[in-house]
């Protein structure tokens, strides 16, 4: 043994440790080879543990996995249950890693919230308000205001997606992280719609007026695409905006532009038109959905909220796990998203192209 090198002297240490694995309870089992199995899928695994590390150093193939697991690499390893459960334990890893490259811009111009379940909820939220002077005997005037009501339901969106029979026999553990970016992928793209949808539309708003319409004052009266001009003339129809008598002063941070027009509107703003811009560091938001007739100008969604977005209580991220196969030889990958986009107020201005 004095001889033997270092690299084989670790991997039989691995391998004897890891050879504990099949004794532990199998919930332990289900986690340990979870890990291993997202690690190999090329996920970054928090707190690994040292078991599913002895695991990946020792034997990673499926007869590895499934000695394991307790199970025989002979008797059907696509339809154990055991199995399935580690790949959904995999799959949990791999959403958590997949956050950093998820693309949510659209959730900077919203109002985020949570709604408790899926009926068509009233979401209330304060106009601004109009202060009076405190005369000399120090009474403080009533405030003039009140709240307004948008309503939002929550819609789920999903799918089910096969790791097939020839994927599981070939250990194609990267085909499970693809699998899985993908999917959630598809479920932003459709939150994502569901915002821009938003501003396309120009929903009814509580006073029964469309979210933009001449009456409110939040059409710029100069047409165009984005420009000196144009967005000079949309901030200052920003700041003129009212509500019950009074100015609300709004400051512009977000410039929502269809997709055609983002390297235009960006090139504006390197020129120095972006320190005009608050509480942004990338203000330009576009997406090849938005009509092509129209941008927006926007103020901080904390400050004055224009559009709301909702998910269930506080599950922003989709889920996705995996779904037992009783008619087919694989294993079901599943995706569910549920959200709600809503018109909060009329507080932004849209400047039409033509």
């Amino acid at each position: 043994m004095t001889n033997m090198s270092p690299k084989t002297k670790q991997g039989l240490y691995a391998w004897g440790r890891s050879e504990m694995i099949p004794a532990l309870p199998v919930t332990d089992r289900h986690e340990i080879v979870g890990q291993c199995l997202a690690a190999l899928a090329g996920a970054t695994v928090p707190d690994l543990n040292p078991l599913a590390g002895d695991l990946l150093r020792s034997d990673t193939s499926l007869t590895g996995i499934m000695a394991a697991l307790g199970g025989d690499v002979k008797a059907s390893p696509v339809t154990s249950p055991d199995l399935g459960a580690a790949v959904g334990e995999a799959l949990r890893i791999i959403a958590i890693s997949l956050d950093k490259v998820r693309d949510l811009g659209h959730r900077r111009l919203c109002r985020m919230f949570g709604i408790r379940d899926f009926q068509e909820r009233s979401i209330p939220f304060h106009q601004p308000l109009t202060l009076g002077t405190i005369g000399e005997s120090g009474e403080i005037p009533a405030v003039s205001g009140g709240v307004n009501w948008a309503s939002c339901k929550l819609e789920t969106v999903g799918g089910i997606l096969t790791f097939s029979r020839q994927a599981v026999l070939a250990a194609d553990w990267p085909l499970l992280a693809s699998i899985a970016q993908e999917m959630i992928d598809a479920a932003d793209r459709s939150e994502r719609q569901a915002c821009f949808d938003l501003l396309n539309r120009n929903p009814t708003l509580h006073d029964g007026l469309p979210m933009f319409d001449a009456s409110r004052g939040n059409i710029a009266s100069t047409t165009g695409n984005p420009s000196v001009s144009t967005l000079e003339n949309a901030m200052i129809a920003l700041s003129d905006l009212t509500e019950n008598g009074a100015r609300l002063g709004l400051q512009p941070s977000f410039i929502v532009v269809p997709t055609h027009y983002a390297m235009s509107t960006a090139i504006l703003l390197d020129a120095g038109l972006d320190r005009l811009l608050s509480g942004s560091e990338t203000p330009v938001i576009h997406d090849p959905s938005l009509s092509g007739d129209a941008w927006y100008l926007l103020p901080d969604p904390d400050r004055r909220p224009v559009v709301g977005l909702a998910h269930l209580g506080n599950a922003t991220d989709p889920v996705i796990d995996r779904k037992p196969q009783f008619s087919s030889d694989g294993i079901g990958i599943r995706v569910r998203h549920s959200y709600g986009a809503c018109a909060l107020s009329p507080h932004a201005i849209k400047v039409l192209i033509s």
